[in-house]
This record gives C-alpha cells, structure tokens and sequence, in this order.
C-alpha cells in the first residue's frame, strides 16, 4: 500500500513513506454500540515548498495499491548523504565533514561531544584543577540507516562513553549557629566510571541548508559538563550573533584578560534560539530549541560549543554553604534539537531570526475528512513585507488582535497585510496604551513607523473573522 499526495488542481505533491501500521479503530455510538474496522496508519513526508507564511495549504491524500519505488535517495552510498547545497560524509566516530557545494567550502569534525568536570554551581561553571575533559573524537561510534528516499534520508549514531562517575573530595560540614559551612577538600573526578549513552538522529532533507539533528542523552554520571561541539574554522571572524528578547546581539568572540579582576571574565554565554559566525563567503550557524548556554572558541577553530548537560550537587557558591541537590545532577534521559546550517556569508540579523523561528515552530498537519469546505485552497493570514521585521506573536485581546515584533534592521516603514479586512489599527506600547492610529486599506495595514531594534506592537480591529 502507497499514498498518492495532491494538491487542489490535482497536481502531484512530492512525498515519502516513511511507516505503516496496521491497527484497528473504534466508534463508539451515544447507546452504547461498537464498530470495528481495521485500518493502516502511515506516516508520510511530504514536500510543503509552497506552504505560506503564517498560513496554512489544504493537499489530499489518496491510498494507492502500488507503492513508489525511489530511484534518486538523498544516501545512495553508506554513511553518505547528499541533497543540491550540501554533501555529507560520517566518520568512524560519529563526526561529519560537510561540503559546502556553493562555496566549496568543508567542515570537518562536526558534531563531537565534549565532557569536563564540574564543581560550580548554578550561578558558575567550575572545573576542577585536574579537568580529566576528554571528547568522542577517540570513540567509535554505531551508525545506521533509518529512512532513505527522495525528500530526506535520516542515521541513527549511537555512543556508549565512559566518563567519570562524579567528583570526590572529603567535606567537612560544620553547623555554627544553624546553617550550613561547608570546608572543602582537594576536588578531583573519580576514578570510577558511568556511561552516557548518547543517541543521535540526524536528517538531510530536500534543498535544505542544514542538518538536523535529534539527540538523546542517558546521564548516569555527576558533577561534569557536557557539550556538543561545531568547529567552524572561520578564523577571520571577531564577532558571534545571536539573539535575546527582542534582540539580535553580536558579542566579540576574544576573551579578554581578566587578571587581576574579582572573577574571570565569562566565556559561555546565554543564547534564546541561535548562533552564528560570519566568513567572507559562508556563515555558520547553530538552531536549537532551548539550549540556552554556548562558547565560541577563542581560537583558530572557531568552534561553536553548545552546553547540553551541566550537572552539579550543591545549590549555591560552595565556598561558602553547601545543600545537596539531587535534581541538579540531572540523571537520567534528555533529549536536544538543533540544526548546524551553511548559509550566505551576507545574511541579515532578520533572516537568522526568521529562520530561528521556522527551526523551533512547528508545522502541524490535521486530517479531515473529505468535504467540501469554504475557504480557499491556500492562505496566509498574516504576511509582512520587510524581511528585517521578525513577528514574535499574534494573540487576541478582547475584540481586536494584537500583532507583536521587532525590527532588526534601519529606521523605515513596513505594511501589514491581514487574512481578512481590518476596521481600524493603531501603534500601541506593551501596556496596550495607543501610540498613533495607523492607515488601513482593506486587508493591509500600510506605513507603519518602526525604529532599529524597536518593539512594534499593533492593535487591529477586524470587520470579520479570517
């Protein structure tokens, strides 16, 4: 059994099966009968090229007796994949080398995990004197196909790694007037050791840019830090992007000397939802979902280092009090999405946060059943016409609809257009206050005033729901 994907004109749509499940399904009717009847359920990729922006496409989905047989599969040969951006080769030990074919530029040793002793706390990363840090560059790695076709093809890279069980040393806990000191001695890693299983699903899709990739962590061990790391080796770059609230920041990538200060100065830094490194030709950058602590390395590697796991026993500065906290060692199974992406050495503050937010929103899909429906085929309901204008939400409050963002780029004005007719529509503040009322022409809001990195909120009042 196959399904056949169409569009409204009746034009095929590209897909690939992915699983099929035989199953039996159930209505129940309001007296208390029951119908059975069987059913196969299947998962099916589909090539979405022309899904709208906040909108939505309507494809039909028809059963066929004969499956397709794929002639072209983005891995034609083991441990290699291939799509028109990027070629992609797994090593022994789990690591890539990806070809950029635009630039011919190659990224080598990418995707390898580092572990490193831990006795900070929330506030600090702390290593021990004797870091005992060691990486899965010296680990074999299992690798193994699980899909392959013409829209993606995705492994499956497994690590069964040993490391350090915790981080020993003798306490000594005094209790002067009720709370607790804690005098510590000489921390070191243990000699006794813990596996981490770490589980990687990495896909390359059809005219995608990027990798992405699913990891699941088995923590069994204490007391250390585990990253992944994505060396770059784009050594001309001073500055690192990424983004924060509202904002897109570029920090300098040069740690500066700090001798002499009260605290060293900080390497890892929070990131919301991406990294990035800009070359001459190409940049460089990291999509995840949450991960909010990354490094860039000082060094001619440039390696964009993105903190899994950071796991620790004691609550606060343990110099000086010390309160055991389980929870913090983090045991058990995590799992990270991110996506490492070779994009245009120009691209703009905009357009990484815009590919931020398409990375970390999902699309959903909904079945119905066969009708006739109202609306048209294909449709978006909100589209805005600068690419430096990133929407960071859409709510209704009240009677009106409230559309929020920030502007990453200069001093302009961009136009609005609606998925219905729009009454009336004012500038307003955080606070719902009215700024300015704003010119309405039908379905689009026109001429609204936007300064660099402002917060641009704006009320509308439909004349009809979308």
């Amino acid at each position: 059994m196959s399904v056949r994907i169409e569009d409204a004109e009746g034009r095929p749509v590209e897909s690939q099966m992915l699983s099929q499940e035989d199953n039996t399904l159930y209505t129940y009717l309001k007296y208390g009968n029951v119908f059975r009847f069987p059913a196969t359920r299947c998962r099916v990729a589909v090539h979405a090229a022309d899904l709208p922006e906040n909108g939505y496409m309507s494809l039909k989905a028809i059963p066929c007796v004969n499956g397709t047989r794929y002639i072209h599969k983005l891995s034609m040969c083991d441990n290699e994949m291939e799509n028109e951006f990027l070629k992609v080769n797994i090593l022994w030990n789990g690591t890539f080398t990806v070809l950029d074919k635009k630039t011919g530029r190659e990224f080598r040793n990418l995707h390898y995990f580092e572990d490193c002793g831990d006795k900070g706390g929330p506030l600090v990363f702390d290593p021990p004197f004797e870091r005992m840090q060691s990486s899965t560059l010296s680990c074999p790695a299992a690798v193994s196909l699980i899909y392959n076709g013409p829209l993606m093809a995705t492994y499956c890279i497994v690590h069964e790694w040993k490391v350090p069980a915790a981080i020993e040393a003798e306490l000594k806990i005094h209790v002067p007037h009720g709370s607790e000191w804690i005098e510590q001695g000489r921390p070191v890693r243990s000699r006794r050791e813990e596996s981490v299983e770490i589980k990687t699903y990495v896909t390359l899709k059809k005219g995608a840019r990027g990798l992405e990739f699913k990891t699941v962590v088995d923590n069994h061990a204490r007391d250390h830090r585990l990253r992944v790391i994505f060396p770059t080796d784009l050594e001309e770059t001073e500055y690192c992007r990424t983004d924060a609230p509202f904002d897109i920041v570029r920090r300098r990538i040069a740690v500066p000397d700090s001798t002499g200060w009260y605290e060293a100065a900080a390497r890892p830094w929070p990131s919301h939802s991406f990294v990035a490194l800009s070359g001459k030709e190409v940049t460089a950058a990291v999509f995840h979902k949450g991960i909010a602590e990354y490094e860039v390395t000082d060094n001619c590697r440039r390696a964009i280092a993105m903190t899994l796991l950071r796991c620790f026993s004691n609550a606060g500065n343990p110099t000086e009090f010390h309160e055991y906290q389980e929870l913090a060692e983090c045991q058990g199974e995590h799992t990270f999405e991110y996506v490492f992406s070779i994009l245009d050495g120009d691209v703009t503050d905009g357009e990484l946060a815009r590919q931020a937010l398409r990375k970390n929103i999902p699309v959903y899909a909904l079945q119905a059943t066969g009708h006739q429906g109202s609306r048209p085929w294909r449709r978006s309901f909100l589209e805005v016409d600068s690419e430096e204008f990133v929407v960071t939400a859409c709510y209704c409050e009240e009677s009106a609809l409230i559309i929020r963002g920030y502007h990453t780029g200069e001093a302009s004005r961009i136009s609005v257009k609606l998925g219905a007719k729009a009454a009336e529509a004012w500038k307003v503040n955080l606070e719902g206050i009215e700024k300015c009322a704003l010119h309405v022409e039908g379905e689009v809001i026109e001429g609204i005033p936007v300064k660099p990195r402002e917060i641009v909120s704006i009320k509308v009042k439909l004349e009809e729901r979308p």
